[in-house]
This record gives structure tokens, C-alpha cells and sequence, in this order.
């Protein structure tokens, strides 16, 4: 298991198993993203994305290819170049070099319980929304990781738009209860930022009790 950090700006995972790998999210698309996780491995990777926000499917254009949950497709194929400069910038202070855009990728929709596997490891997918409408988690639980995009992510929490602020909220919560019921199936949360300390999330449950 890899942890690549884009400057800053997110973080992306490479999950290795015995036949396959796969790349959790794509960042901002700063740099060649596939020549970095060939540095990595030689085995065929697929791409999956966390959710549909500028700083983990920004750079799925450099791909063929990705999977991602139905209700974040439209919100990962609007981002452009521009927003990705600017969500970088707000971040690092200046522009980083973007890679060159093309076209949006074929894309495999992901949906609850579907499984990955990799040979000899199983990442399973948890649907998770809240963040945003189609965010997800994937659990591995031979090695004791969730990989959680920005459903968990410190203290900071980030809902998505709706009408209904409080039921968006409350929808995060529900999500977030499930993970907590499974905490003693992972150590570590590899989140959408860096590794979250707190792999029981009552804090971010106390939050969002807060802010209802």
C-alpha cells in the first residue's frame, strides 16, 4: 500500500494485491499520475474515485478509464482546468503545473457491497453519502484499512449542497454510524488528506450532533 501525497493538495492511494492493483483517486491531475503508479507497481491497476470533488477526480481525464458511484458521474466530468488551478492555487499559494486535459473516461459505475479483488486482497465498497451525493469508502479488511475519502477526515466536516441541510447531514451520520459499527475490522483510516488518528469516529459523530 502506497500513500502519495500531491503537494498538499490530497492524497491518493496504490493497493496492490497478488494479480491486480487499482489508484484510489486521481487528485488535481498535477502531474503523469500513471507513470508514478508504474514507478510503483507492474501490475495492471484499475482507477476508482473516493468521490467527485476537484481535488480527488481532477485528474481522471488522464485515464481511459474509471469507476466511481453514480450519483458523483456528473460532478467529476464538469470539473475543468481552470477549477483545478484554482483549487490548487488556494492551496498551495500558486499554481502548479496541470497535466493536459482530454476527454472524460468510459466510466464503470461502483455501487454498495460491490467487491475489488485483487488477487489475495478484497477491497469492498461502502457507499457513504453525505460528503457528497455518490462519496464511498473502500474497506480492506485483510489489511486492516479504510480508505475513506473525505467521509472522515479529521475534524473538518464538509457536507454537500441540498435544500434540506439537515437531512444531508443526517444522511453523513447514518453512514458514519455504519463505519463506526465496523471499527474493529480496520487500524488505520487512509483518508482523502493524510491518515485520520481517530479510527473510532465519535469526535465527528459529536460534531455533527452539534451542528444539528
Amino acid at each position: 500500500t502506497w500513500r502519495i501525497d500531491e503537494g498538499g493538495l490530497d492524497a491518493l492511494y496504490v493497493v496492490e494485491g497478488n494479480d491486480r492493483a487499482v489508484l484510489i483517486d486521481t487528485g488535481c491531475g498535477t502531474g503523469n499520475l500513471d507513470a508514478l503508479v508504474r514507478s510503483l507497481t507492474h501490475k495492471p491497476y484499475d482507477v476508482y474515485l473516493t468521490h467527485g470533488h476537484v481535488d480527488h477526480a481532477g485528474g481522471a481525464r488522464q485515464f481511459g478509464r474509471v469507476h466511481v458511484h453514480p450519483g458523483d458521474i456528473e460532478l467529476a466530468r464538469s470539473i475543468t482546468r481552470e477549477a483545478r488551478q484554482s483549487y490548487a492555487a488556494s492551496v498551495c499559494g500558486h499554481t502548479p503545473d496541470m497535466m493536459a486535459d482530454g476527454d472524460f473516461p468510459v466510466v464503470e459505475p461502483l455501487y454498495d457491497g460491490d467487491r475489488i479483488e485483487l488477487g489475495g486482497r478484497t477491497l469492498e465498497v461502502m457507499v457513504t453519502p453525505g460528503h457528497t451525493a455518490g462519496s464511498v469508502c473502500f474497506l480492506d479488511r485483510d489489511h486492516r484499512i479504510l480508505f475513506a475519502g473525505d467521509t472522515l477526515q479529521g475534524l473538518q466536516l464538509i457536507a454537500a449542497p441540498g435544500k434540506d441541510r439537515k437531512a444531508v447531514l443526517t444522511t453523513w451520520m447514518n453512514k458514519v454510524e455504519e463505519l463506526k459499527a465496523l471499527h474493529s475490522d480496520y487500524d488505520q483510516i487512509a483518508g482523502g488528506h493524510g491518515a485520520v488518528d481517530d479510527t473510532n469516529p465519535d469526535n465527528l459523530l459529536a460534531l455533527g450532533r452539534g451542528i444539528l
